[in-house]
């Protein structure tokens, strides 16, 4: 896929953000995610392209939305080299009429028809190797934890009871307030 424009990092207030493309360990954090990048920029290119051709051929009053859903799975599937859970359609499509929020879609042998006043909100996704264009914020696996040193104790999962208080003398100044009594703290006449 096309990689585009790259544009300097600035923050709301337009202040310079170089120390993101200076810093070694930003860039080698590009580096390691410039895989995944390439594979959402994928599935993007493939949501636009299918979406922008819906459009202009197949969304009309009166088309069967069984049909139209069918076709558009078929075109992204066509599109994105489908392979199984890899690559393919992200979800079924859901194409809700007027006061359907989402996530309606049509049954196999379902005759509803998109009217010429309906209103459709239509859903689809694509993917590419298990990774969607919403998922750019994806978290980071850990590192595996080394395994147990066998010459060392296992650590006590549970915590140990505080050292006993010295009842010995404290050099540390009694507190001023360790001197009011309860009686000279009532109330005057």
């Amino acid at each position: 896929m096309p990689e585009g424009e790259w544009q300097p990092y600035l923050d709301c207030g337009g202040r310079d953000q170089r120390w993101r493309e200076t810093d070694a360990e930003k860039r080698e954090r590009s580096r390691l995610d410039a895989p995944m990048v390439d594979e959402v920029r994928q599935a993007a290119q493939v949501h636009r392209t299918v979406r922008q051709w819906m459009m202009r051929e197949h969304i009309r009053p009166g088309v069967d939305l069984t049909r139209m859903c069918e076709t558009l799975e078929a075109k992204v599937r066509a599109l994105i080299d489908e392979r199984g859970l890899e690559a393919g359609v992200a979800f079924p499509t859901g194409c809700s009429l007027n006061h359907v929020a989402a996530h309606w879609t049509p049954n196999p042998g379902d005759k509803t028809t998109l009217g010429s006043s309906d209103v459709m909100k239509l859903d689809f996704g694509t993917q590419a190797s298990g990774t969607s264009p919403p998922a750019l914020a994806a978290p980071r696996r850990r590192p595996p934890k080394p395994p147990p040193d066998p010459t060392q104790p296992p650590p006590n999962p549970l915590p140990t009871d505080p050292p006993p208080r010295s009842t010995a003398a404290s050099s540390t100044p009694p507190s001023p307030c360790a001197s009011i009594r309860p009686s000279t703290l009532s109330s005057r006449p």
